[in-house]
């Protein structure tokens, strides 16, 4: 008896068990190829979320750049601070998301 990841939710169970404790997916039924499917399909989403949580990071950042300079506002002024705030968070977190997908890609 060994410790196996769920294809489901990831979390640890013995290879003899007949269902998930955490999520409680039934295993019994399951061949190996549809528990590699499910792994796939866990995989795909994430990825999907990475992309979706990216694109609203990159629409922050030029919101915040556009506004920086279609808007000219007065430096120290409330606008002025939003629009740089704006741009920097969506670019680090642009950032933090491009590196998530590499991982994510990796393993």
């Amino acid at each position: 008896m060994a410790l196996v990841n769920c294809p489901n939710c990831s979390k640890k169970i013995s290879s003899l068990a007949k269902s998930c404790d955490h999520c409680h997916i039934e295993l019994s039924d399951m061949d190996t190829e549809q528990r590699l499917n499910m792994k796939r399909m866990k995989k795909i989403e994430q990825s999907q979320k990475l992309m979706n949580q990216s694109m609203v990071a990159m629409l922050l950042f030029c919101a915040g750049i556009g506004s920086m300079f279609w808007g000219e506002p007065e430096p120290g002024s409330m606008q002025y601070n939003l629009a740089t705030g704006a741009g920097v968070i969506g670019f680090v977190w642009y950032l933090v998301n491009r590196v998530r997908m590499i991982i994510l890609k990796r393993k």
